[in-house]
């Protein structure tokens, strides 16, 4: 039996279809990797399975200083952070603050002592500072601050504040606050 070549034609271009929809629907191979987001503001607090937190606030500025006596100038972006354990058991840590703007992600500055990396403990949060220094050029934009008390947050609970550089106040000299008992 011999099918005729418009019948063959036209079936090659459905299979070729169905394949194509196929390959839009299908889910990329780490999709069950992917963490699971908690979306806040600033002035809002968050939890998730291993941490809670809130942004009290954010700013940027030209210089930072610490109490070591530690100073530098650039472009800086400090946010204020109170962060406590969340549910899961075991000791805890703010294990991951980091930045992303532009497609591009920035680490919470390890040249002076912040919250960033301080033990937790459940429904008793610590406050203090995490200051990311960031390109002269990049003043202004979209940027999302991830939280989480897992370094590596595959599968896990991640808090996320989206901040507008641009509108954020401008101080020309701030002083990170240490890690502390919030008030």
């Amino acid at each position: 039996m011999r099918i005729p070549r418009l019948l063959r034609g036209a079936l090659a271009a459905v299979l070729l279809l169905a394949a194509w929809g196929i390959g839009q629907i299908t889910l990329p191979e780490d999709a069950g990797q992917e963490p699971f987001v908690t979306t806040t503001g600033v002035g809002q607090g968050a939890r998730t399975r291993n941490l809670e937190a809130t942004v009290a606030a954010a700013r940027t500025a030209d210089r930072v200083s610490a109490e070591s006596g530690w100073s530098a100038e650039g472009n800086w972006l400090v946010v204020e952070v109170e962060a406590a354990a969340g549910t899961a058991s075991g000791p805890a840590t703010l294990a991951l603050a980091e930045l992303r703007v532009d497609g591009r992600t920035y680490s919470v500055t390890d040249r002076t002592e912040g919250i960033a990396g301080t033990a937790l403990v459940d429904g008793v949060p610590r406050a203090g500072s995490l200051a990311f220094e960031l390109p002269e050029q990049q003043r202004g934009g979209a940027a999302t601050l991830r939280l989480s008390g897992a370094a590596d947050v595959r599968s896990d609970a991640v808090i996320e504040v989206p901040l507008d550089l641009g509108a954020l106040p401008r101080e020309q000299s701030l002083a990170l606050t240490p890690a502390g008992w919030a008030r």
